[in-house]
């Protein structure tokens, strides 16, 4: 089952990032990621849960 995580780039003004370290281990893992704002995020992640891939979700997280 592949598995994916969904990254909210929203932060203060899209400035919060991901280490490109950690894209790199999700990826070697074969951990799809998606990123995109707030509405785009939820959006993406409540339609892979809908279709009952494993994922999880980083929302807010410089909040």
């Amino acid at each position: 089952m592949a598995a994916h995580t969904v990254d909210d780039r929203s932060g203060s003004q899209a400035l919060a990032q991901v280490d490109p370290r950690t894209l790199d281990l999700l990826e070697q893992r074969g951990i799809t990621v998606h990123i995109a704002e707030t509405t785009e995020a939820v959006g993406v992640y409540n339609a892979l849960a809908a279709d009952g891939v494993t994922v999880a979700g980083l929302f807010h997280s410089t909040c």
